[in-house]
């Protein structure tokens, strides 16, 4: 509400001078948006507090230890992507308290806070119709996909960020075309370009920007309209010249490996889904259901048919809400988020379709940027004066020559029908977006992340000081062997509890799959045949190579050598394939050998045919009595 309203007299208002609400303000605790914003939080929070970290959480945890706030780990890539900001996150958070799950929780709860109130205030400056900008927050608020798209930390922390220098660029885009001063285009442009150092998906979001100036500032014809953008071309470069530098950052630090372009077959299939299956059944408070099998940590929306009508029909409502308030000029409105959602998903399609497919339509980090987007449209197609139409005051004309911000009605306290039901919508849409998120937190909570992490750590520390482990992967569901930190010793990185790796002196320990360290047994894959005395002799210098009774497939095995030698003596291993192809053992080709040991050594992805041992020392006499290529695995308690 701008000073005027609030200055203004009660019978101004709708309201008579006895009723509490003309001699008595709200005050901060029972302010409506206040109201709305603790509700959120407290929602937000519990549905965050279900799950704990997972995949790229756990791994970018990791990239960030021992690391100095240097040029190279700010720009090295996040999953593939340049985000510098997420990087600067990760690194506070190690030397913070890496694994304070709940500290993440509040940064996210506190960032959603601040969107929520920024979008109000922009909705409100934009169409000062309260009772409407209200009832389309608290739709926002709660919106399922808003919830889904930022509950694993690593995309959360980046779009909700990015989320909120959006939105202040937005505050001072319509500063600039409230008053004309350049520095509010300038603070614009900065503000968007450090949205895309969050995600960067928020550099396309710079289209919504001329067309909210077109839609919402200009009245008159297309032509008029592309005429002012066209003479507003200041503006434009001041905008994009800084996202356009970050956008360079984006192609120089960013990996393309996997991009693909998808067809337009598939192009337009991934516009359709994710208005079928995503965004239209957001308007009616879905999916309501969400896919999920055994091992999914964030679920794919997944909404019955029924749902499905439902949403284009809440979607449909909505347009016509616009129409007979405003005229067929209301379309106008959704040229905003639409435009942005169509460029915006097509570029999510082609950098990941290659590994998701159709799978980036439904997927909610992929869909909850634009939800904001189309608040931000409703408001502007169902409010009068929204959408500037010919044959209307045109905005006031500022010194600079810029027009100046169009002002609407004011907040009426009176309840007409028409109010009631639109009361009674929103909070159909709002109890089923709950229902809707509720669901999503229990199949996001049902992955005991925080409790394989425990049990690591207990056993690690039970186990004594340096634990002897096999550095295998971690469950694929709680960190993907994609992710470039995904073993046992990362995880005991993150708990500070040092640990060796294999070491001889002691069988090594392995996790298992609750976490627990345990003691393990090697099976062997494939080995090499030994002849008695010895097994397999490599006496004096030379190389010496040795095939394996079967052939193994692709994978990280481990190569188990058992040896005896009068003394301790340095061997080079490789291995070769099939084709001749050769690869060493993870950490280096040469190797120590003390006069009796028996471990293992960790391979690459590699399909192994013969083990090859290279001697440069003429006294060597070394007995390997086994050499076998296989996995450790937990012994069970039976």
């Amino acid at each position: 509400m701008t000073a005027e309203a609030s200055a203004a007299p009660a019978s101004e208002l709708g309201l008579s001078p006895g009723t509490p609400g003309a001699s008595r303000a709200p005050t901060l605790l029972t302010r409506p948006i206040n109201v709305l914003v603790g509700l959120q939080a407290a929602w937000l929070w519990w549905a965050y507090a279900q799950g704990w970290f997972l995949q790229a959480d756990l791994s970018n945890l990791v990239d960030g230890l021992g690391q100095s706030l240097s040029w190279h780990y700010l720009t090295s890539p996040v999953g593939g992507h340049f985000g510098p900001v997420g990087r600067l996150v990760y690194w506070v958070l190690d030397r913070l308290s890496p694994l304070d799950y709940g500290l993440t929780v509040a940064a996210r709860v506190v960032c959603q806070a601040v969107v929520t109130v920024l979008l109000y205030k922009l909705l409100m400056r934009l169409v000062e119709r309260e009772f409407l900008c209200l009832a389309i927050v608290a739709v926002y608020a709660f919106n399922p996909f808003l919830l889904a798209g930022t509950a694993m930390f690593t995309p959360g922390i980046a779009l909700g960020l990015g989320e909120i220098f959006f939105l202040l660029a937005l505050h001072a885009h319509v500063r600039r075309e409230s008053t004309g001063h350049v520095r509010a285009a300038m603070a614009a442009g900065g503000w968007l370009a450090v949205a895309t150092l969050c995600s960067e998906q928020w550099a396309l979001a710079a289209l919504a920007f001329p067309v909210l100036s077109a839609v919402h500032f200009v009245a008159g014809p297309l032509r008029a309209r592309l005429a002012y953008l066209i003479r507003s071309w200041r503006t434009w470069v001041l905008l994009t010249a800084p996202v356009f530098v970050v956008g360079l950052g984006s192609v120089v630090f960013a990996e393309a490996s996997g991009a693909s372009a998808p067809s337009l077959t598939a192009s337009y299939r991934i516009l359709r889904n994710s208005w079928l299956y995503s965004l239209g059944p957001s308007f009616a408070g879905g999916p309501l259901h969400w896919y999920a099998d055994a091992s999914t940590f964030i679920p794919t929306s997944a909404p019955t048919d029924l749902m499905v009508l439902l949403g284009q029909i809440a979607a449909g409502v909505v347009v016509l809400a616009g129409v007979q308030r405003n005229g067929w000029a209301s379309l106008a409105g959704w040229l905003l988020p639409v435009s942005v959602w169509v460029v915006t998903m097509l570029l999510v399609g082609y950098r990941g379709f290659a590994q998701l497919q159709d799978l980036v339509a439904i997927t909610p980090r992929y869909v909850c940027a634009f939800v904001p987007l189309f608040a931000i449209g409703a408001a502007l197609a169902l409010a009068p004066g929204g959408v500037a139409q010919e044959g209307t005051p045109r905005p006031a004309e500022s010194p600079t020559g810029q027009h100046a911000i169009r002002g609407g009605a004011r907040i009426s306290g009176h309840w007409q029908p028409h109010r009631v039901a639109a009361a009674v919508l929103v909070a159909v849409v709002v109890a089923a977006s709950l229902v809707s998120g509720e669901r999503f937190a229990r199949i996001f909570g049902k992955l005991r992340a925080e409790s394989y992490v425990d049990a690591l750590a207990f056993t690690a520390r039970a186990s004594g000081r340096n634990v002897n482990v096999y550095d295998t992967p971690v469950p694929g569901w709680l960190i993907s062997p994609v992710e470039p930190h995904h073993r046992v010793t990362d995880l005991l990185r993150l708990l500070g509890l040092p640990a060796k790796v294999n070491d001889p002196s002691s069988p090594p320990l392995i996790a298992n799959g609750s976490g627990q360290l345990v003691r393990s047994v090697f099976v062997p894959a494939s080995a090499v045949p030994a002849a008695p005395p010895c097994g397999t002799a490599v006496h004096g210098a030379g190389t010496f190579t040795f095939p394996l009774n079967r052939p193994v497939q692709r994978a990280e095995w481990y190569l188990h050598l058992t040896l005896y030698q009068q003394s301790a003596s340095t061997v080079t291993v490789e291995l070769v394939d099939a084709a001749g192809r050769v690869a060493t053992p993870v950490g280096g080709g040469p190797q120590h050998l003390p006069q009796l040991a028996s471990f293992s050594l960790r391979l690459p992805a590699f399909a192994p045919t013969k083990i090859r041992f290279t001697v440069k020392d003429p006294s060597t006499a070394l007995c390997l009595t086994s050499i076998q290529v296989g996995a450790p695995f937990p012994v069970t308690a039976s």
